[in-house]
């Protein structure tokens, strides 16, 4: 918008946002959601000194998206046939330029390899695709159906329940005295349960 003309002036196809500003904003909010979360600490100073760079290339109809996607519904980051060779520490592999289009072939240390490699593999408890539940191949119940399961579910868990309280004795096995509970050891937790007496 041109203010000064008050008329609107387009930008071109390829433009999406002010990329200097855009990075700027996506590293402050990074780092205030790690401060947020209590690992900024664990973060070398020199990350938030450095300019970050965000990448906004266009899309176009979001097709090529969608493409480049798919290649991790079922495949691998790398399939075998692109790796040519390891030799002396180094990979050698192929890959489709996306400037030329062209098949280039290049190197990486192993290590740095690796590591690139490892980018592509889903944190413990992702999947890719669910085969199980009502995203099952086999599973044939309408979705109708699905929706007036899961809210007489929610019906019953909103149901106020009258807590039983029960005393539960332990003894131990070597001296025979009763025990107390006194806590849980959870995994990055502690969650205190009672006291010592």
């Amino acid at each position: 918008m041109n203010i000064k003309k008050q008329s609107w002036i387009s930008s071109s196809k390829d433009f999406f946002l002010p990329i200097f500003q855009l990075s700027k904003l996506c590293k402050d909010r990074f780092k205030t959601l790690m401060k947020n979360k209590g690992l900024l600490h664990q973060i070398p100073h020199v990350v938030w000194e450095r300019g970050w760079n965000v990448n906004i290339q266009s899309v176009g109809s979001g097709r090529n998206t969608i493409k480049y996607l798919s290649r991790y519904v079922f495949k691998v980051a790398i399939s075998d046939y692109r790796i040519l060779k390891v030799q002396n520490r180094r990979v050698y592999f192929k890959f489709r330029s996306k400037k030329t289009g062209q098949v280039v072939t290049t190197s990486l240390e192993v290590l740095d390899f690796i590591k690139r490699y490892l980018l592509h593999v889903l944190p413990s408890g992702f999947m890719k695709i669910r085969y199980f539940g009502f995203m099952h191949t086999s599973f044939n119940m309408e979705y109708k159906d699905i929706r007036l399961i899961i809210d007489g579910l929610v019906a019953v868990l909103n149901k106020p329940v009258k807590p039983i309280i029960q005393k539960v004795f332990i003894s131990c096995s070597a001296c025979g005295k009763e025990m107390k509970f006194m806590f849980s050891i959870l995994p990055n937790n502690i969650r205190i349960r009672g006291s010592s007496g």
